[in-house]
């Protein structure tokens, strides 16, 4: 395994460049692709292209979520497996409780349908590839800076910076967090894996309520709490997360509410 190669397409964004930090730290032999540039090599291909900007270009957008995968898939033909980076999100509106990798995905156009849609479309077309492929449907993942502009690392940087922190959700919204050694570490092993293929859950398998947020980032930072739209409710179903620890006995190690003092603490010294 020390001498397979890694080829990280999207290694200057957020996950990629862990990812990459990861490997090297592995002293694994990891290749970086300039932006827009294919490299038909042989070994493991990791895709973290991708943007949830939809309020920017239309254009620009599905270009980056699914143009570039498509060249990629026919350009880099010696790939040994590919593994793709989807979302959790894509279980938003569903009305599962427990929701796994087989069961229906339903697009509500009042949530974020351009977003999932896209990444249901990159999806459906990998899967359709005779190829090695993985797809990641990876959780809101967290860690221990801010670097993220997501509702958790946002909440954090506003109590300790402003004092002050914004909720434009229901407080009984609530969904599943992973913490992102957590996140790197399932990714790494379904990628070297040569028996796993197909989609798979990467969570935390719990979900988080945002009321139980606030209360520890107030309890921590003594910040205001101001509401702005308690209507936005959203309620993603419990994420299962049998196939992955079947097949990479997959374990998580870090709990969100156990996790903010500790963020906090690292905010502040930044």
């Amino acid at each position: 395994m020390k001498n397979k190669k890694y080829i990280i397409y999207g290694a200057n964004g957020f996950m990629g460049s862990y990812i990459v930090s990861y490997l090297r730290k592995k002293k694994l032999k990891v290749i970086i692709p300039k932006k827009k540039q294919i490299l038909n090599i042989k070994g493991v291909v990791i895709y973290c292209v991708g943007s949830d900007d939809w309020f920017g270009s239309p254009l620009k957008n599905y270009e980056s979520n699914f143009v570039h995968l498509y060249d990629v898939i026919k350009s880099h033909t010696k790939f040994e497996s590919l593994v793709f980076l989807s979302s959790t999100r894509v279980y938003l509106d569903s009305k599962k409780k427990l929701i796994s990798e087989e069961d229906d995905l339903i697009l509500n156009t009042t949530s974020r349908y351009k977003f999932n849609s896209q990444k249901i479309m990159c999806e459906n077309f990998l899967l359709s590839q005779n190829k090695n492929i993985k797809i990641i449907r990876l959780s809101n993942v967290y860690g221990k800076k801010s670097e993220q502009k997501t509702f958790l690392p946002s909440l954090i940087k506003d109590a300790v910076k402003k004092n002050k922190i914004n909720i434009q959700l229901n407080i009984n919204s609530s969904k599943d967090y992973i913490y992102l050694d957590d996140a790197i570490r399932g990714i790494y092993l379904l990628a070297k894996n040569k028996k796993a293929q197909g989609i798979f859950n990467l969570a935390y398998g719990e979900n988080f309520k945002v009321k139980d947020i606030i209360k520890i980032i107030k309890k921590e930072t003594k910040c205001k709490v101001k509401f702005s739209n308690n209507k936005n409710l959203e309620q993603f179903p419990k994420i299962n997360l049998n196939k992955i620890k079947k097949v990479i006995n997959f374990k998580v190690k870090k709990n969100l509410i156990q996790m903010i003092p500790e963020l906090i603490n690292i905010e502040k010294k930044y």
